[in-house]
């Protein structure tokens, strides 16, 4: 349980890092692009939409599906190879 939780945490730093650390950025990602940094202010807009609608594509895949064998091939994923995690479920 405890694993889960800071996954779950470390997901979330990981996104909003993503947005914060690119909005303190504006200033100088609108001049190397040579727009204002409203205009640049796009980028977080655009991104937060995409992790949105991602997270309901994603959520709408994964209803039909056994939620706690799909978790765990989610959090092992990253971590292993495939035959090292198809030698562990058997």
């Amino acid at each position: 349980m405890r694993f889960a939780l800071y996954a779950l945490a470390l997901g979330g730093f990981g996104i909003g890092l993503t947005e914060f650390g690119t909005i303190g950025l504006l200033p100088q990602i609108g001049s190397d692009l040579q727009v204002s940094a409203s205009t640049a202010g796009y980028l977080v807009s655009g991104y937060a939409l995409s992790v949105a609608i991602g997270a309901l594509v994603i959520t709408i895949a994964v209803t039909k599906l056994e939620r706690k064998k799909e978790s765990i091939d989610g959090l092992d994923g990253p971590f292993c190879n495939w035959q090292s995690c198809e030698r562990s479920r058997l």
